[in-house]
């Protein structure tokens, strides 16, 4: 991407766009699948301030980084457009995991509750051992 001469970098439009596209898809999944926000920092601003106030934290902590980017861009074009190819791929990455993590979770969660209700449908057919009956001789 040539950035000589460009107002904006290209690497600053496409890191606010995945900003963006994170923060839409987040408040989608997280007001109509009852999702978890992946990002501890994120989420610690969902819980505490609710939906508005984790809006603006996301804006203000993805947009202010480009603003300071696009300054430095004036002295050191090399260095930000490195900077932010790394962040570009870092911003893939770390969100890749994030959304690894809580769905794995969810899933672990699923399959915990799935076992523990076909432990207790078996345990209802009689006296079979089970764990607590187990224990209890």
């Amino acid at each position: 991407m040539e950035t000589k001469g460009a107002k904006i970098a290209p690497e600053s439009y496409l890191l606010a766009a995945l900003c963006l596209l994170d923060l839409a898809t987040t408040v989608f999944w997280i007001s109509y699948r009852d999702a978890s926000e992946g990002n501890p920092l994120m989420s610690f601003y969902l819980q505490h301030g609710g939906t508005s106030v984790f809006i603006a934290a996301k804006l203000v902590l993805c947009i202010l980084p480009l603003f300071i980017a696009e300054w430095a861009r004036r002295t050191r074009p090399r260095f930000v457009q490195a900077a932010l190819r790394f962040g570009i791929a870092a911003y893939f990455t770390l969100y890749g995991l994030g959304v690894m993590q809580v769905n794995s979770a969810e899933a672990i969660n699923a399959a915990e509750a799935a076992a523990n209700e076909q432990t207790m449908s078996v345990a209802s057919f009689g006296n079979y051992p089970t764990p607590a009956n187990l224990a209890r001789r």
